[in-house]
């Protein structure tokens, strides 16, 4: 399955740079608006050095956003799916998280914490805790009722309700959050750099820009773009092995 996804990927990312290229030979399109896709393959050859450095910088943050946000997140869930009241203070804070558009707070971060990696790490968690805690809340709370009266007819604890009939039964739904959650914390980390700050890849972006250099430009959001498929496809194959030995068992 793994490997007729891979070719998948390959055959779409060919027809991709076919079309790509096509459209330069058919406008005459200059470099320095669009690059042909050998020019932004040669780019990630001979700047390599330049870009691993401002994607380590921006991954790094991505990541730690992304783990922060996902452990906040499920600890918002799990305890909203312990205690009912808990769950009915927090509710309407979800729902107002959820109601405006959380990048706006970002040049707050900034004006609290300056443009140093703190900021673009709180960015990255905001963007992902939200959908961890929604949608692994969604999959703990819809545990069939007959499991549930089957554990407390044993005399199950809330704890022991919650560790073996709830929490796998939001397996899925977890894992599923993940695949939202990571793509969120990269565009927050990214978005962080954008606003202000000297390293990572958004930064890249903007001054690769502003020096009509659109062949690095491109060959930084394509790094994004591997990287951000490969940590989804990675948590899909985790997932599935997960899901097939729980199955078996």
């Amino acid at each position: 399955m793994r490997r007729a996804q891979a070719v998948q990927y390959a055959v779409s990312l060919a027809l991709l740079f076919g079309l790509w290229q096509l459209l330069i030979w058919l406008f005459s399109i200059p470099p320095f608006i669009l690059p042909a896709p050998h020019r932004v393959l040669l780019t990630l050859c001979t700047d390599q050095e330049l870009i691993a450095s401002a994607a380590a910088f921006t991954f790094r943050n991505a990541l730690l956003g992304a783990a922060a946000g996902c452990l906040l997140g499920l600890g918002i869930s799990l305890g909203c799916a312990l205690s009912p009241q808990l769950r009915w203070v927090v509710s309407p804070y979800l729902a107002i998280f959820q109601s405006f558009p959380r990048e706006s707070l970002f040049p707050v971060f900034v004006l609290w914490f300056g443009f140093g990696a703190v900021t673009k790490i709180l960015n990255a968690t905001l963007l992902s805790m939200l959908p961890m805690a929604v949608i692994s809340l969604n999959g703990l709370l819809d545990t069939r009722p007959e499991y549930l009266q089957l554990v407390r007819g044993w005399g199950a604890s809330h704890w022991q309700e919650l560790i073996y009939c709830r929490l796998p039964n939001a397996v899925p739904h977890i894992t599923g959050a993940l695949k939202v959650c990571i793509p969120l914390a990269l565009i927050g980390s990214v978005l962080g750099e954008f606003i202000g700050g000297s390293e990572g890849l958004g930064h890249l972006i903007l001054s690769s820009g502003a020096a009509f250099r659109s062949d690095r430009v491109f060959a930084a959001i394509l790094v994004l773009a591997v990287f951000g498929t490969s940590l989804v496809e990675l948590i899909a194959m985790l997932q599935n092995r997960f899901l097939q030995r729980f199955a078996n068992e």
